[in-house]
């Protein structure tokens, strides 16, 4: 047991290792744990219209979000221009999804990012009046173009109902680029050259709901989900395939659940109390580094423990666990009360 705990703790340190990229030009993440925040320095929080908590991948309470088709339900991300990605012309998502039935009257809107009236990518479940039932479908709409659809490209795989898939999409808007390529459990599935326009993010006014990303529905029209969203990320730039495979393997049941058992964290961001979570069987070390790297706290603790950030100034932060000679860091943000 103990050996395998080690090659556990050895492969999750690699990973965790890894993931330090994924920070780099992360404008939002949703972890939907109890609440819609935004859990990364851009802080744009989202607000909940009827969707419910819900039970997640490893089947944990109040961990993901349920939507339900014909109830309005979404979480829409107010405008800011913190998500403005025109300066890059780059954009990524991932995100996971279990769905239970279909939309009656059109595909369901997992995410929807830009302008209602203008521009904007979306991804979509195509729902069972059409051949490509339960295929995604990802789509760039320019109300101004002519076609105003220019991009419609659609996956390969089916998703099954009653099973979580992990999907991540990239879109570069770039000249000359392979723009859209979408991924299924971390495996390329389609790509396009289709030339794209970014979504409006500079003004919101035309849009009825005043949202720049909407979660589980089209932005306005109930275009929704019946079924569950977690874990939502969006980048400024383009994940590449090993990024994207390594957040689909960090957040599937198997690596997740191993995860959560051996470090969890939270809140984050955290104001003045800090949870830390572990199933560790004896004594492990641990420590808080403020983001030059000086140790600010450090103890010995067995199990589950609180610990004070109350004394913290607002900013950046690691906390590190070490046992059995192995190290796992992983970065929390003080925020003000």
């Amino acid at each position: 047991m103990k050996l395998l705990k080690f090659f556990i703790l050895l492969c999750i340190s690699a990973n965790l290792q890894a993931q330090g990229s994924l920070d780099t030009g992360l404008i939002a993440m949703y972890h939907l744990n109890g609440n819609p925040n935004d859990a990364s320095l851009t802080g744009a929080h989202g607000i909940v219209e009827a969707a419910s908590l819900t039970t997640d991948k490893n089947n944990v309470t109040n961990k993901a979000y349920q939507f339900q088709a014909g109830a309005n339900t979404r979480i829409k991300i107010p405008y800011t221009a913190k998500l403005n990605i025109s300066s890059t012309k780059l954009f990524s998502t991932s995100f996971w999804v279990y769905y239970t039935g279909f939309n009656k009257t059109a595909a369901s809107e997992l995410v929807y990012f830009g302008s209602l009236y203008a521009s904007n990518y979306s991804v979509a479940l195509l729902n069972n009046t059409t051949a490509d039932s339960g295929k995604l479908n990802v789509t760039n709409y320019v109300q101004s173009n002519t076609p105003a659809t220019l991009l419609d490209q659609k996956s390969n795989t089916r998703l099954l109902k009653n099973t979580w898939y992990h999907v991540a999409l990239t879109m570069d808007a770039t000249v000359g680029a392979a723009s859209t390529k979408l991924y299924i459990n971390g495996v390329l599935e389609v790509q396009s050259n289709n030339a794209l326009v970014i979504p409006t993010s500079t003004s919101q006014s035309t849009n009825l709901n005043n949202s720049i990303f909407n979660i589980g529905n089209h932005a306005d029209i109930d275009w929704g989900l019946t079924g569950k969203v977690d874990e939502v990320r969006l980048y400024n730039r383009i994940l590449t395939p090993q990024e994207v495979q390594l957040l689909y393997s960090i957040y599937s049941g198997i690596h997740k659940n191993e995860t959560v058992q051996l470090m969890d964290f939270y809140p984050n961001p955290v104001t003045n109390e800090l949870n830390l979570n572990t199933a560790f069987d004896s004594e492990y070390n641990y420590t808080i580094f403020d983001a030059t790297g000086k140790a600010l706290l450090q103890n010995q603790a067995r199990g589950p423990i609180q610990l004070s950030t109350a004394a913290f100034k607002p900013g950046i932060f690691f906390i590190e666990m070490s046992y059995q000679g192995q190290r796992i860091r992983e970065k929390f943000i003080k925020v003000n009360p």
